[in-house]
């Protein structure tokens, strides 16, 4: 079987190694090296107004340097932040932008904080109802030299270990990186099969 459903331990988790991750440092090394790591640990601490403005200032930084940078290299282009962007100005204007230079500053901050926000009420969910698996966006991971990278619920993850969780349930883990590039775009669909 080239995928399976398992628990994946926090401690064996590596981010994923796109290059923009890479460039950043915390591209292919532990949960401990992550950004949102250090956000989610500052708010479980109990500094929650300072770690989400940290966690929105960092996110903005990312922004300006990736958002032309496509996804699949760790860059921001069409990423969710992108998608939200694009979004709200579907929803607030009529309109949506083929450059980000174009979108005014002060709105591009007003959805980051959103985002950020977002993120913080999945810690505050957790904290308060435990950790529940999302079937429609579960955590995905692949296995490649022994080393288990994830590609999609990178949040979780962190917000998990930030937490004291030792592992993080139902994760779809791809047993190679060649399984995950034949199939990893479409995990959606085996996820209902699993």
């Amino acid at each position: 079987m080239l995928i399976k459903k398992t628990s994946v331990l926090l401690d064996d988790i590596r981010h994923n190694d796109s290059l923009c991750y890479i460039r950043e440092g915390f591209g292919g090394r532990k949960i401990e090296y992550w950004p949102m790591y250090s956000f989610f640990c500052q708010y479980v601490s109990g500094d929650k107004d300072e770690a989400i403005t940290n966690f929105s200032r960092w996110y903005r930084g990312q922004f300006n340097k990736y958002c032309k940078v496509s996804k699949r290299y760790g860059g921001m282009l069409n990423g969710s932040l992108y998608k939200l962007i694009q979004k709200r100005l579907r929803i607030e204007f009529g309109r949506h932008f083929k450059n980000p230079e174009e979108v005014k500053s002060a709105f591009i901050d007003m959805v980051i904080h959103e985002r950020v926000t977002q993120r913080m009420e999945l810690l505050d969910d957790i904290i308060k109802n435990g950790y529940i698996i999302n079937r429609s966006y579960p955590v995905v991971a692949r296995l490649n030299n022994n080393k288990i990278f994830i590609e999609d619920g990178h949040h979780r993850a962190a917000i998990l270990k930030a937490l004291g969780y030792e592992s993080i349930p139902g994760a779809f883990l791809f047993k190679s990186n060649t399984a995950f590039r034949l199939f990893g775009r479409f995990w959606r669909i085996y996820k209902v099969i699993l």
